[in-house]
């Protein structure tokens, strides 16, 4: 592209400059990137996105795949990475943004995007961190302070090498600039099961009510018990999965890999449907899980895990209490030494509290 030199620009109308200066931007981002991979649409088209207030047009460039790396080297590969940059009075507006196409469930339940984005932007674009003293925060500070026809030629090698080192920047994830994310963190467990306190209660209220109406769903509940150790272990069987999940308050789904998800819709194309979806070349994009594998399993809820985990705690500590003897024994001798008559009576007492529960073995435990 031939440079365009500021005296060129002398006397055009603000209409005529900015009319230029789009053209102009849109040649160096197409002589960068194929036409399948990048869009440029007008401010005013909803996609359900929010826009620095002096935007005029919204720049989309798609990176299918991009494998991030560090210094400790290690690896990530991620699936379809989207970046934007607002432009407008013919200069850069606001910071650049990024948000997913496609995540694995195990990065969704990480809550990771990119190592420099803030969780996985499931509702919107969110603001990159750039570093302080990068050279690629420099350029953008500079295409958002200067106008571009004060420099055409500086404006649009800025731009031109900002456009260029974006999938370098993509690529690295700097730990010691403190990612807000970080690849080695990536797991198919969730970072956080926290839930309320009322929410627990009600629920193991609700447990309570449910075995006192319908005394036969005692039947499904099967403890473990080591008379070694003193330990007791409630068998999450499906049978007990499905009565928790009736009383629980809070649900949970879970993916064909086992990870379980808070407040999460599936439909049947994999998309998650409480995801904001963007307009990127006339279509839509949703959040969509790109190792999704359609099944009745994704459409089953569950007790939330943090119910779950509360409730299985409070029966076996009860059973314990009750199978050995009143207490809980300090250690293997105490246990030893209490009398067997002793023990006798508290066996008694837990089983008529826990009427048809069923004791599946004694003795050791693996």
């Amino acid at each position: 592209m031939k440079p365009i030199e500021k005296e060129a620009l002398a006397g055009m109308a603000a209409p005529q400059l900015s009319k230029i200066f789009n053209e102009r931007v849109k040649e160096i981002v197409s002589n960068a990137f194929p036409a399948d991979r990048w869009d440029i649409i007008e401010k005013g088209i909803e996609d359900g996105e929010t826009y620095p207030p002096k935007t005029s047009r919204i720049i989309t460039i798609k990176f299918p795949l991009i494998t991030v790396t560090n210094s400790r080297g290690l690896q990530h590969t991620i699936e379809d990475i989207y970046v934007r940059l607002f432009t407008g009075e013919r200069r850069l507006q606001d910071r650049l943004r990024g948000k997913r196409g496609k995540l694995t469930s195990n990065e969704y339940v990480s809550d990771y995007a990119h190592s420099h984005l803030p969780g996985n932007t499931n509702e919107s674009f969110h603001n990159f961190c750039l570093g302080g003293e990068t050279s690629i925060a420099h350029m953008i500070s500079e295409l958002q302070a200067d106008h571009w026809e004060d420099n055409p030629r500086q404006w649009e090698l800025n731009f031109e090498a900002v456009i260029y080192q974006l999938e370098t920047y993509l690529s690295w994830e700097s730990i010691e600039g403190t990612p807000f994310r970080r690849i080695e963190n990536i797991s198919g467990k969730a970072k956080s099961e926290g839930i309320g306190h009322n929410d627990i209660v009600t629920s193991i209220k609700n447990l309570n009510n449910l075995l006192k109406i319908n005394p036969e769903y005692r039947k499904e509940f099967k403890f473990a018990v080591d008379n070694e150790t003193g330990e007791v272990n409630l068998l999450m069987t499906e049978s007990v999965e499905s009565v928790l999940e009736v009383c629980a308050t809070q649900k949970m789904v879970r993916d064909h890999l086992g990870n379980f998800y808070t407040d999460i819709f599936v439909d049947r194309q994999g998309r998650i449907t409480d995801c904001m979806p963007f307009l990127f070349q006339g279509q839509y994009v949703y959040g969509q899980f790109s190792n999704f594998i359609a099944s009745n399993e994704n459409k089953r809820q569950y007790a939330h895990r943090g119910i779950v985990r509360e409730i299985k705690r409070k029966l076996e500590t009860q059973f314990k209490e009750l199978w050995f003897y009143a207490g809980i024994p300090d250690s293997k001798e105490a246990l030893r030494n209490a009398s067997l008559t002793r023990q006798r009576e508290a066996r008694d007492s837990a089983e008529r509290l826990f009427k048809d529960f069923t004791v599946v073995s004694t003795g050791q435990q693996d």
